[in-house]
Parts: structure tokens; sequence; C-alpha cells
């Protein structure tokens, strides 16, 4: 088992800003790449997709047992991206699109594809993304530090997520 191939994720990871989904569960391949919607991979740091999805657990106790069992609870989902911004710079006019999109209080579709490399079209049926309908929150710019570049850090406040979906063909 120890042979079993792996994808790397380098160059192989897409995240797009969509201001609209008709459906998140079956997001079309005309809301994917239309002229409102905006592809981030390129903004996006090395580690700068930070996806996190907890779920709680319900105690289930019986008088007759001798232990607790539990059940599946509620799930929260927190996403946070790092990316560079351009602000101020010689390069704000033409290369900022992450921060232009991310607006804070505005409400944005984040779609997520690995697996193929990101300046890949998207495929209808074949190709599988993750959803995250959510509330952007303030862009916090990161600490100067040596050899680095101007960061921002933003927290997205998710009101709805689909993982792992096909994408939809259609206008």
């Amino acid at each position: 088992m120890s042979n079993i191939p792996s994808t790397p994720l380098d160059g192989n990871f897409k995240v797009v800003v969509a201001p609209t989904i008709a459906l998140i569960t079956a997001p079309k391949v005309s809301e994917l790449s239309g002229g409102t919607a905006k592809d981030i991979s390129c903004y996006l740091t090395g580690a700068g997709w930070t996806l996190s999805i907890d779920q709680a657990s319900i105690s289930d106790e019986r008088l007759c047992d001798t232990f607790t069992a539990e059940q599946p609870g509620r799930k929260s989902v927190s996403l946070e991206l790092t990316y560079i911004d351009n602000t101020n710079s010689a390069n704000e006019a033409t290369f900022n699109e992450a921060a232009k999109a991310l607006v804070e209080g505005t409400t944005v579709h984040l779609v997520a594809r690995g697996g193929k490399p990101f300046n890949g079209a998207f495929t209808a049926t074949t190709d599988k993304v993750s959803v995250f309908k959510a509330v952007a929150g303030v862009a916090t710019p990161l600490a100067p530090e040596a050899n680095s570049v101007q960061r921002v850090t933003q927290k997205f406040f998710v009101q709805d997520y689909a993982l792992n979906v096909a994408v939809a063909a259609g206008a």
C-alpha cells in the first residue's frame, strides 16, 4: 500500500470569487468563469487558504446504559484567506483583483477546486468544487517583515457551503 499515488496541490488548486451562484450544490460553468467571477488563485500565499470544519457531538445518554453514546451535532465552518495586496503600489490598478473582489461586508461565493492545474477552465460534470457563500470580514494587513511582500489576512463568515459538488453546464 505504500505506493499509492498522490496528487500534488502545488499549482493544482484554483480559487474563484463569484458574486452570485444560483444553486451552490450545482454551480454553473458560466457563474464560475463569467465576467464577474475573479480567479484569485495567484494572489493567495502558499498557505493562504485556511479551511476548518468542526462538528459538535450530541450526548446521547440512556438510563439503561453504562456509557454515553454520541450523535453527530451541528457543524461550523471557518474560512480565512491570506493574499497579496498591491494597494498603494505601481501594481494596484492592474494586479489587485483579490483586494477589489473581497470588500468587507460583501457577500461572495468562494469556490475551490483541487487536483487540476489552477489555470485550467472549469469543466461541467467532471469537475468537483467546494462552494462557500460567505460575508467578507475586515482585511487585516500583516506585520511588515524582512524578505516578504505586502499581505493581508481576511476572515469570511460562512453562511452556507457545499463540498465536492459537480460543476453544472448551462448559462
